[in-house]
């Protein structure tokens, strides 16, 4: 997460030595026989307020022309006005990042008003660089999730280069960077061949900027990539301190062409459990380090540079050239946090002491220091007042004595007067046009940035203060002009004058004429050295079976399960060519129906079952090969009956299921370990196979309880168990989680974990009944803290009964991780009645898609979809029908899972249809209840189809993730009943 502490220039007073000069010089002055001057204003005068402008930011100058943002009733709008008149020159519809923090800052980018418009589709924008005068475009990009906001390219010169969220072969979002070309808007990546850096990374809008929050307890990682390449990253511990290993809060200014900037961060704990406090001495640190190499200038645990991004504490950059000067807090006590609708942190802060100081940045060294007691407002704790400035040099700080007047230049305090007028920062929101999701939840609203108003020293409005205007509010405009954004409405006020002698820390006004951003010179442009791709593209297809599952990428290679008639083979691709590499025959005679077949990685190896007797198929050895090379060991021939896997109790060893003649000649279920050397097998002793422990690990850390009289279920963390409960008592009487469960977690305020299985039903082995859908199915949500159940929603499964991939290949950036389940009516059977596998009979089937909050269990949408038996019926391998990474087609009516809008199918869109997903093997399989089947169960094939399901020619709308796999070069490969494909896609 990310935000800015106040980056504008503060415009202070010039010194009393240049005063005195100014002042001397009108003396002589007077006593030439020159006419007199003009009456000097002394008090502030309103001169104009626009029409029809809501403002949500605050104005900027930009070429002479005042730019602010404003709401308006089906959007957001960018306006530029004549500063003299309020008069609206140019307006057009913006939009905001693609990010829970997204505030809506007046960029400037070479004289260009730089923004983002909207496309229809959410959080996808365009950037547009356009002239401050007109709002003529001279720049349009591409239409992406764009993640920061844009600054120059160093190579070419003519390029405009910023961060683009970009979607991983894992389903996570990183970002990337991409150069727009300033001539002709072609977009593209930085560097096509570089992955986002770092994967799952998430870039500052600032020099390039960026920080990497790992899943584990890994630290935290800040650092800067130039022209898409890493040019150093730090441990957070490294740049903070040690006692900051995994921020959760940055705030930063801009370097404003410094090489070195000041950032501060705050530790997670307490974000991630909101009881946990936060130790203000320790867990708050800012550090100043290098943009060059991040080598840290000086730091200062305990303290935040901007004092919790107070408006009016940034940087002062009225000295000198070469001179600069800044505002930091020191703290002690503690704070826990309280995140505000928006998403952005507040504190609440306990025994708060701040020390303010004005520092030199680029040292750290204070040139004056404050005691100011327990000023909330300076740590982001809003409950005791809110700080105001009186003009440009004096401050209005809050305090439990009544609060001070601090003179910023000398470190000076007072107390407030009654005569006392200043100007607040005005709170507020506004309606975001596209929502962001924070896990499950919704952000549907979005602070109103540097909005002002009159108040007192107790908070209460006040009229406008006659004497002075403070140069930090608002936009300057020829020294004496101010136009300010104020709730409701933009206006313009002349104030008095400031001397001439301070036109170094003023901008500089020019006429509309001379303020049109300049061209790029087309004969030196140059484009990116890939040809920017705009739609789909197939790139190859690998022919003479039929792929039976999703291409993985292992080792460099493409590896998928196929099929030649009835017999089973494991393949691998060159991923850029299609070129087959290897092939192997495979075995799945022995695997019961409902076993997957399925690509098995161990460690870059693949696994499989390859058939070494043809007169006797039933028999296979388990085989490990390598996919770039197709070098393998293969263990002795038995009847193996599903793959292996790491054994939990020895890593060295693989352990497998296969069927051991007893000294009875029986055939019985056991264990045999493998080992990973030299594929030698042995047999696993019974007591060994007895539970090694207190418990089983279920899913991370949830477990069940070994020896327990009931189902019990718990958590462990740190080899410790937390809490355990009955299964009963977590889902309800007669609880299971035998023939299918599933579990997912939430780390919002309430660390949630979500977990469904089955009530009131059971079998006795042979024979089973009907799932009665509304009432065996069940999902909870529990307090990983203690066990609590916190919702429980009878008649619903998530995942739709696993018949939707992982939920990661189905999101947005602003929507990752869509919580989506079903909500059903109806029942279900075999076919025959009675067995206990393929529940695919409906019958009275209703369904309802929903996206969850899993902190409520309650639905954020809800659509119907009638008898979908695709999201009810057992799953076998995908089921539903996929037009891109987060719409699907369900009954002909295309859903947005971002949102749950619906809509009809557009003409020429074409989809991803799932393909038969079982295979038919030679071998017959003969069920404990007499049924006898040739069939196996396969995930991953599925073909282009339109929207009535039918097969669809030509390229498709686009590539899903969902039944895609990636290339490292960003290939997509599916599987389709005429071959593996392979697609690239616009980035």
């Amino acid at each position: 997460m990310f935000s800015f502490s106040n980056h504008r220039v503060n415009r202070r007073r010039i010194s009393s030595l240049i005063l005195a000069l100014v002042v001397l010089a009108g003396i002589v002055a007077c006593t030439s026989d020159d006419p007199a001057p003009a009456p000097v204003r002394t008090t502030v005068e309103k001169v104009w307020t626009a029409a029809g402008i809501d403002p949500v930011s605050a104005v900027d100058n930009i070429g002479g022309v005042a730019v602010v943002y404003g709401t308006v009733p089906d959007g957001l709008m960018i306006y530029g006005l004549d500063p003299a008149t309020g008069t609206i020159l140019w307006s057009g519809p913006a939009a905001i990042l693609s990010d829970a923090l997204s505030n809506l800052w007046v960029w400037e980018l070479d004289g260009a008003v730089a923004y983002f418009r909207p496309t229809g589709t959410d959080r996808v924008a365009q950037l547009v660089l356009a002239d401050p005068n007109t709002g003529r475009d001279l720049t349009v990009s591409a239409a992406r999730y764009w993640a920061g906001y844009p600054g120059s390219c160093d190579v070419p010169a003519d390029g405009v280069c910023l961060y683009s969220y970009i979607q991983t072969a894992t389903g996570r979002w990183g970002t990337q960077q991409f150069r727009v070309n300033r001539t002709t808007g072609v977009t593209g990546p930085v560097d096509r061949d570089a992955p986002p850096i770092p994967d799952d990374g998430n870039a500052l809008p600032i020099a390039d900027l960026y920080y990497f929050y790992p899943e584990g307890g890994d630290d935290t990682s800040i650092g800067r990539a130039e022209n898409g390449v890493q040019t150093w990253s730090r441990a957070a511990t490294d740049v903070f301190g040690p006692d900051l290993h995994r921020p959760h809060w940055f705030y930063m200014s801009e370097p404003l062409g410094l090489e070195y900037t000041v950032m501060t961060a705050l530790d997670n704990v307490a974000a991630d459990s909101p009881s946990e406090l936060l130790d203000l001495s320790t867990d708050v640190s800012t550090t100043a380090f290098s943009l060059n190499d991040g080598a840290t200038t000086w730091s200062a645990p305990g303290s935040w540079f901007g004092c919790a991004g107070t408006a009016f504490l940034g940087w002062d950059r009225s000295l000198p050239a070469g001179e600069s000067a800044g505002f930091r807090c020191r703290y002690s006590g503690t704070a826990t946090y309280d995140e505000t609708a928006t998403g952005d942190p507040r504190l609440v802060t306990n025994g708060l002491n701040v020390t303010l100081e004005r520092i030199d940045p680029a040292t750290g060294k204070a040139t004056w220091s404050t005691d100011l007691g327990d000023a909330k407002s300076l740590a982001a704790d809003n409950t005791g007042g809110e700080s105001a400035a009186l003009d440009d040099d004096h401050l209005f700080v809050p305090n439990s004595a009544g609060g001070a007047v601090v003179d910023l230049e000398s470190g000076e305090t007072r107390a407030p007067t009654l005569q006392d007028v200043f100007w607040c920062q005005s709170e507020g929101t506004f309606s975001r046009p596209e929502p962001y999701f924070t896990e499950s939840s919704p952000i549907t609203s979005t602070a109103r940035l540097g909005l002002v108003r009159s108040c007192r020293a107790d908070g209460t409005d006040a009229d406008v203060p006659s004497t002075a205007i403070p140069s930090e509010i608002g936009a300057s405009f020829d020294g004496d002009l101010r136009v300010i954004a104020m709730p409701g409405g933009v206006s313009g006020f002349l104030t008095p004058p400031i001397p001439s002698a301070s036109i170094g820390t003023t901008p500089t006004t020019t006429s509309p004429s001379d303020t049109t951003a300049p061209a790029a010179d087309s004969s030196s442009a140059a484009p990116p050295a890939d040809p920017v791709l705009d739609t789909v593209e197939q790139v190859w297809v690998a022919t003479g079976f039929e792929p039976r599952t999703t291409p993985k990428i292992i080792g460099g290679t493409a590896v998928l399960y196929a099929t030649v008639g009835t017999d089973l083979i494991l393949i691998g691709l060159d991923p850029a060519t299609g070129a087959e590499r290897w092939r192997r025959p495979a075995n799945a005679s022995m695997f019961n129906p409902s076993t997957e077949v399925r690509v098995v990685e161990i460690d870059g190896l693949v696994a499989y079952l390859r058939p070494d007797n043809p007169q006797i198929p039933v028999l296979s050895a388990i085989v490990l090969i390598d996919p770039a090379t197709g070098t393998d060991i293969a263990t002795d021939t038995r009847l193996w009956i599903d793959f292996p896997e790491i054994c939990a109790d020895d890593q060295a060893s693989l352990c497998a299921p296969a069927y051991y003649v007893e000294l009875d000649n029986t055939l019985t279920e056991r264990g045999l370990r493998i080992n990973r050397t030299d594929a030698a097998v042995t047999l696993i002793p019974d007591e060994v196979e007895a539970p090694a422990g207190p418990y089983t690990t279920l899913w991370n850390d949830v477990v069940t309880i070994n020896g327990a009289a009931a189902p019990t279920l718990g958590i462990v963390k740190d080899d410790v168990l937390v809490w355990s409960k009955p299964l009963a008592e977590l889902l309800g009487p007669d609880a299971t989680l035998d023939r299918g469960w599933y579990t997912s977690e939430d780390d919002g305020p309430t660390p949630i974990l979500e977990l469904a299985g089955r009530i009131g039903w059971k079998g006795d082995g042979t024979t089973y009944p009907s799932l009665d859908l509304a009432n065996n199915l069940v999902t909870v949500g529990i307090n990983r803290d203690d066990g609590s159940v916190v919702w429980r929603q009878i008649g619903t499964s998530p995942m739709c009964r696993y018949g939707l991939k992982d939920r990661r290949f189905m999101s947005t950036p602003g929507s990752e991780d869509p919580t989506l389940r079903c909500v059903y009516t109806g029942r279900l059977d075999s076919n025959p009645p009675g067995r206990d596998y393929g529940l695919t009979v409906p019958t009275d089937l209703t369904v309802a898609l929903e996206r969850v909050d899993l902190q409520t269990g309650k639905a954020l949408w809800s659509v119907p979809v009638g008898a979908a038996t695709s999201l009810a019926t057992a799953a076998n391998g995908l089921t539903t029908t996929f037009l891109d990474d987060h719409h699907l087609l369900v009954g002909g009516t295309v859903i947005d899972v971002d949102t749950g809008i619906t809509r009809a199918p557009a003409t020429g869109e074409t989809f991803w249809c799932p393909a038969p997903q079982s295979f038919n093997q030679s071998h017959e399989w003969f069920g404990v209840d007499g049924s006898v089947r040739v069939d196996r169960r396969a995930e991953g094939e599925v073909f282009l189809c339109d929207a009535n399901a039918q097969p669809a020619n030509g390229l498709p709308t686009a590539v899903p993730l969902a039944v895609a796999g990636v290339s490292d070069d960003g290939l997509r490969l599916v599987s389709t009943p005429a071959g593996v494909i392979a697609y690239r896609v616009p980035l």
